[in-house]
């Protein structure tokens, strides 16, 4: 009986010990106007809390000194321009960063590309499902 016994904690303690663990990497999440998809399930609306008065500007650098072909790192400038955009939400709390420019350009002998983003700073007070006062805002792109 003690042998069986030992048998299944042996047993137990060994598939135990084969699980695998799973890294958990936890991000803060920021809202950028460039989203890429979405899902509604029914029509919402953002109200604006506060929006900067005048554009205010922040700046990134990347380090660049894999990229060998002027091509790849221009392929790859929309990547680099949206990482600037999200750090630039990040560190200034904004919820989005809206009328974004970028000017861009390398420097350190081609190791580093300096993205400089320009915008507007918004804060949302709260989001709310649309109402039928809303309606107007639906066709706002068609005019």
């Amino acid at each position: 009986m003690k042998t069986r016994i030992l048998l299944i904690f042996f047993a137990v303690l060994i598939l135990t010990g084969c699980t695998q663990t799973q890294l958990m990497v936890h991000e803060k999440q920021i809202r950028v106007a460039e989203a890429q998809a979405g899902i509604f399930t029914e029509p919402m609306v953002l109200e604006v809390d506060y929006v900067t008065p005048q554009q205010i500007s922040d700046s990134t650098v990347f380090h660049i000194s894999d990229y060998n072909d002027d091509r790849a790192l221009r392929a790859d400038l929309p990547v680099f321009k949206q990482e600037a955009l999200e750090r630039f939400c990040f560190t200034s709390q904004f919820d989005m960063i809206v009328n974004a420019t970028f000017i861009t350009h390398t420097r350190n002998e081609g190791k580093e590309l300096l993205v400089v983003v320009k915008g507007y700073g918004v804060k949302y007070k709260k989001l709310r499902k649309a109402t039928q006062s809303d309606v107007w805002m639906s066709n706002f792109n068609n005019k």
